[in-house]
């Protein structure tokens, strides 16, 4: 769960691709007038013409919605868990005068961007970020937005998410023949997030002590938001 990240570009395909269809109803549609003008701008980016999408299966955790939304919501502190345990080698961190709820990610092996909380509502997160994916052989530049899904039952945590993205002018000649490297790609990066917030809230239902032991002291964790973790599980200890 600590490969990731959010939001890959993805190559331009061919020109008669299937474009993915956007919903209109069900979780994943959005209610545009919801979002402020400026937000609705970033969502039009990709949403107008986007070149892919990918889905995370539901999947179950074992943990409480409030633990979850907690490491979803601090994601410098749960990436920051997963490198002190030296199970994540990508970088998350925000920078001096960065707004609330946006983090900046890098992979170490290409994948750049900066992401940001559109909207959070119950049960339901939007996430949208831009930046570069280097192949090696080729850079594309991208945006994508992220749906987050999430509801409590039957004594867990249940999460699926899609991801829409949209390459910014490039196409590739005979850019089919990238397909495959793409789409594994996203698949294996483009949930980071949500894959390291599952890891976290499951290490910590399993073995709290442990857990805290393990990240005590170390560097990549910072002090204030460990105690408030830590008054989180013991909380949740009491229910």
């Amino acid at each position: 769960m600590t490969r990731l990240l959010p939001i890959l570009p993805l190559v331009l395909l061919a020109a008669c691709a299937a474009r993915p269809l956007l919903p209109t109803e069900g979780p994943y549609a959005l209610q545009w007038e919801a979002f402020p003008e400026e937000d609705q701008k970033k969502l039009h980016s990709v949403f107008d013409l986007p070149t892919a999408m990918v889905e995370l299966p539901l999947t179950k955790v074992e943990t409480r919605t409030e633990l979850f939304e907690f490491l979803l919501n601090d994601l410098v502190f749960t990436a920051g868990v997963l490198r002190a345990q030296k199970r994540a080698h990508y970088k998350l961190w925000r920078d001096f005068g960065d707004p609330p709820g946006q983090v900046r990610f890098d992979d170490t092996a290409g994948i750049c961007l900066v992401a940001e909380l559109l909207k959070r509502e119950p049960g339901r997160w939007v996430y949208f970020s831009k930046g570069t994916f280097d192949f090696g052989i080729f850079s594309v530049t991208g945006s994508t937005v992220i749906i987050v899904i999430h509801e409590e039952r039957e004594g867990a945590l249940w999460t699926h998410a899609r991801v829409y993205a949209k390459v910014e002018g490039i196409v590739l000649e005979q850019s089919a023949r990238f397909l495959g490297l793409v789409e594994n790609a996203i698949r294996k990066r483009a949930f980071v997030f949500i894959e390291a917030s599952c890891a976290v809230a499951e290490m910590a239902a399993k073995d709290p002590g442990q857990m805290l032991r393990d990240i005590e002291g170390s560097p990549e964790i910072d002090a204030a938001a460990l105690e408030e973790f830590r008054r989180r599980i013991a909380a949740d200890g009491r229910k």
